[in-house]
């Protein structure tokens, strides 16, 4: 699911780091295939143990001296925290004078891992969070209105199985797979004509680009 959206991604995270930066990763996870695009050093970051972080720390008091990074990326992130004030001017007091931010933010998306997730933030919410303490210098909608269907489908095939009890929930999943999978895909091609879409009012995520003032 998301060929066409991650396909997006990935073109977004082209160039923005090079070699010699140092970048921290707030909220890393336990897969985080956007490394492959941060060639240089990267300190990873997450309140939960996870196979990838470096540092257990909450967002809201990072374990770093001023301006200790070049660079640092939140993905899929952001929406968790409580005070994403907070957070964000933390995310400015590590960065190095012009340091180098991103933001990967879901806006058209079920749900995710309640009650952690909190927010879901507009391109005018997030520019009026970063606004004291960054220079925006973009904000791409990903997806559009043509990728809702790819959603929709996405969330049915994980949704239904969750309205099952006990053990026929793994078999529900199974017929899922197979009842969904013909949807998806036409859903998937039909998202190609996001192109077309250029009113930016159905992104499915939003990528922000930011550096600190």
């Amino acid at each position: 699911m998301f060929l066409v959206i991650n396909a997006r991604m990935r073109r977004l995270w082209g160039g923005l780091f090079s070699s010699r930066d140092r970048v921290l990763d707030v909220g890393c996870g336990d897969h985080p295939s956007y490394h492959r695009f941060i060639p240089g050093g990267i300190v990873c970051a997450d309140k939960a143990a996870s196979a990838k972080a470096h540092v257990l720390s909450d967002a809201h008091t990072l374990p770093f001296r001023d301006s200790s990074f070049d660079g640092l990326v939140c993905v899929n992130s952001l929406y968790y925290y409580a005070d994403s004030r907070s957070a964000i001017k933390e995310f400015s007091r590590v960065l190095r004078k012009r340091g180098k931010m991103i933001l990967v933010s879901p806006f058209i998306y079920p749900l995710h891992d309640a009650p952690e997730d909190k927010y879901r933030f507009t391109e005018y919410g997030l520019r009026e969070l970063l606004r004291k303490e960054f220079v925006v210098e973009r904000i791409v909608p990903v997806g559009g209105v043509f990728s809702v269907g790819v959603v929709m489908v996405h969330s049915l095939r994980k949704g239904i199985p969750l309205l099952v009890p006990g053990k026929m929930r793994r078999v529900v999943r199974g017929l899922c797979a197979l009842v969904f999978f013909i949807p998806a895909l036409f859903a998937e091609t039909f998202s190609l004509l996001d192109a077309l879409d250029r009113t930016g009012r159905w992104p499915v995520y939003y990528f922000t680009v930011a550096r600190r003032k």
